[in-house]
């Protein structure tokens, strides 16, 4: 569950800001041992917006998705929102993750950077519809988790939202 809240305002006319703060809640999620710890996750942001493009860093307050003594995790994004018109939008993003090395992140292997490619439909009074290509060149030993399951692969990610 992702929650988050923030403030956002136009500084002058096609140039605006955005800062605030999200938290990732895993409520399940009991983990601990030496290299990892419960999943919840606490980040500060800050995005400066101009016409089309966003600019964006995240930062981490406490340790990042699990890992253990990954404060000040950072989080740096760049995308921008093309118009195509009829309600349609496309977005390219490319973002780069980087954690302090740690006992269980030697030589900063848990550092990735992600791309995606994200159309988007508004249909009006609220509700939009997504698809998205995303991957990333994150380490595959690092990312694959116990059962084995590899959780950075590239993929596409459909969606739907309503906005009320």
């Amino acid at each position: 569950m992702d929650v988050y809240g923030g403030y956002k305002a136009e500084i002058l006319p096609g140039l605006s800001y955005d800062v605030g703060a999200i938290t990732y809640q895993f409520p399940d999620n009991n983990s601990s041992g030496v290299t990892v710890t419960n999943a919840t996750t606490y980040e500060s942001y800050g995005a400066r917006t101009y016409k089309i493009f966003t600019l964006k860093y995240n930062q981490s307050v406490g340790d990042f998705l699990g890992i253990r003594n990954s404060n000040a995790s950072r989080y740096r994004d760049l995308s921008a929102a093309f118009d195509l018109g009829s309600g349609f939008t496309l977005t390219p993003h490319a973002g780069r993750q980087t954690i302090p090395a740690n006992e269980g992140n030697t030589g900063n292997n848990a550092d990735y950077t992600d791309y995606a490619l994200t159309l988007a439909k508004d249909f009006g009074n609220g509700v939009s519809a997504s698809l998205a290509a995303v991957g990333t060149n994150a380490d595959k030993t690092f990312y694959t988790q116990t059962d084995g399951r590899n959780i950075a692969k590239e993929g596409v990610v459909a969606g739907v939202k309503y906005t009320f």
